[in-house]
């Protein structure tokens, strides 16, 4: 069970889902980390994207695509039924991307040694 899971939602974002994927696939941690793409019924690239990175990192990746449009607040909502099991969370939108390769590392260090927040 992986201790994070970060929670992608794309709709039509062919142009930056790379970069999102790339930006979460980078991270070096100690724990075990699962991508979840959340896509609401893209019409461009972004489902053939997601699909290759899926086949390059299947143990880390896993995608759902939603059968309708649910637009965004309703995607990620339906995306929290998938959690179950991680003890943390993250939502990353695909048209945004980690510059920083030990951002999941650094983040839950701290939440692991303040269980206040």
């Amino acid at each position: 069970m992986p201790k994070l899971i970060c929670l992608m939602p794309t709709f039509n974002k062919e142009e930056t889902l790379a970069k999102a994927i790339e930006s979460v696939m980078m991270q070096k941690t100690d724990f075990d980390y699962k991508l979840i793409i959340l896509d609401d019924c893209s019409t461009d690239n972004s489902n053939r994207i997601a699909q290759k990175y899926k086949e390059k990192y299947p143990e880390k990746i896993d995608i759902v695509r939603n059968k309708t449009n649910l637009k965004l607040l309703r995607s990620i909502m339906n995306g929290y039924a998938l959690l179950k099991g991680a003890d943390y969370f993250c939502v990353l939108d695909a048209d945004d991307w980690y510059v920083y390769d030990k951002k999941f590392a650094e983040a839950v260090a701290f939440l692991d040694t303040h269980k206040k927040f």
